[in-house]
């Protein structure tokens, strides 16, 4: 992908060499003789020279980016390859490449010192991982050109096109958590069933408490009155997760993708088993998903990578203010980096109230977790799960 040239004249000059220059012209004009005027030509044409060079240069630099590979997930290295090249009639020796772009990058060269030949080329490839999720756009790239006496030096600044998507990595968990969590595996071995949301069986009068999405709006304005949907049952059973994508969460970007990468590999690991799951995100989107099949594990892969947590809502109150949609006995699991008071009283209070709660958590905030297992919660310490990826780099960015 070559680059689209951008003007930015940012120019340096070395006042030295021109004083220099200028005293010379001075000395032979008054003391005359053929030293001093042939000191004073070199040092005029090495100024002549020097100038034209750098502007030369920077007219016939250009960058090409080769992105074999576009999606990507966290930390695996991908090549990246950059050809530059210098169509001009003397050799270019001495430009500096920056890309600010690479400069979370690990791997990625930030600045390059390169040597050209006439008309020559030079092929730069870079092995490289991406520490967080996101989308990054190849963006700007800027060449500091120099004349082979150092007396100028021209900036030159190229907008290059094209991005790499970066998803969050996927890990095998599912049988250490199923292990450690008592409560996740005897509820999906039970004969519950679980609700199909495409398949509605009658409908009834609203009642308080009832979730909002159930409202049957068609049949309500038929009828002047609130009716809700009830759904058909099927074999299975529906888990829920609460995701904590609070604004704090920021004060560490690693601990921050760590968690992604947990969430996504559980939600992973629910769909290969076919369970039904329901992610409840709090974002400041407010963003739910009602996990079923591929399309949707993608579409939560998605919001993930192009959102940070952003969050302003207190985790325990979202908890709240989402748990009615959860069945009486339902299976939840928490996931958070850290615990405080409150989400402490609110996950007590969900147990007393007959609901099973598994607390996924990277605090170690060993008293307010003493406490939860005190209280009969699970609570399990994520980080040591993420360890195994899943083969072949996620099976190249979830085409499974």
């Amino acid at each position: 992908m070559r680059g689209m040239y951008v003007e930015k004249n940012r120019e340096r000059v070395n006042i030295k060499f021109l004083i220099g220059t200028l005293i010379m012209f001075i000395f032979a004009y008054f003391m005359g003789g053929e030293l001093p005027y042939s000191v004073f030509y070199t040092m005029g044409a090495i100024v002549i020279f020097s100038l034209w060079y750098v502007y030369h240069t920077k007219k016939n630099l250009s960058c090409f980016w080769d992105l074999n590979i576009k999606k990507t997930v966290i930390n695996e290295k991908i090549i990246i390859n950059q050809m530059v090249c210098s169509d001009t009639i003397t050799p270019v020796i001495n430009v500096l490449m920056k890309c600010f772009q690479f400069e979370a990058v690990d791997g990625a060269n930030k600045e390059l010192r390169l040597f050209l030949g006439e008309n020559g080329t030079k092929r730069i490839r870079q092995e490289v991982a991406f520490k967080y999720r996101g989308v990054y756009k190849i963006g700007e790239t800027e060449y500091e050109i120099s004349d082979p006496f150092g007396i100028f030096k021209v900036n030159k600044k190229e907008l290059n096109e094209g991005e790499i998507h970066v998803y969050p990595a996927i890990y095998h968990i599912f049988e250490e958590i199923n292990t450690r969590s008592k409560y996740l595996d005897a509820y999906i071995l039970s004969k519950n069933g679980v609700e199909d949301r495409n398949l509605v069986k009658d409908i009834r009068k609203y009642m308080p408490g009832d979730d909002i999405k159930r409202i049957h709006w068609k049949a309500s304005a038929k009828y002047d009155t609130l009716l809700v949907k009830n759904y058909e049952k099927i074999e299975g059973n529906e888990v829920f997760l609460f995701i904590n994508m609070n604004k704090e969460n920021m004060e560490n970007l690693d601990e921050e993708e760590g968690m992604v990468d947990f969430s996504m590999s559980l939600m992973y690991s629910f769909l290969k088993r076919e369970i039904r799951c329901s992610i409840s995100i709090n974002s400041m989107e407010d963003k739910e998903f009602y996990l079923v099949d591929k399309t949707v594990f993608d579409e939560t892969a998605e919001f993930f990578k192009n959102t940070k947590s952003d969050g302003e809502e207190e985790f325990y109150e979202f908890i709240n203010n989402k748990i009615n949609k959860v069945p009486f006995r339902g299976w939840i699991g928490v996931i958070t980096i850290k615990v405080d008071d409150e989400l402490k009283n609110s996950l007590i209070n969900l147990k007393d109230n007959g609901y099973k709660v598994t607390l996924f958590h990277f605090d170690s905030n060993q008293k307010n977790i003493g406490l939860l297992r005190g209280f009969g919660i699970e609570t399990i310490e994520y980080q040591r799960l993420v360890g195994e990826r899943e083969i072949n780099e996620c099976n190249r960015v979830y085409n499974y």
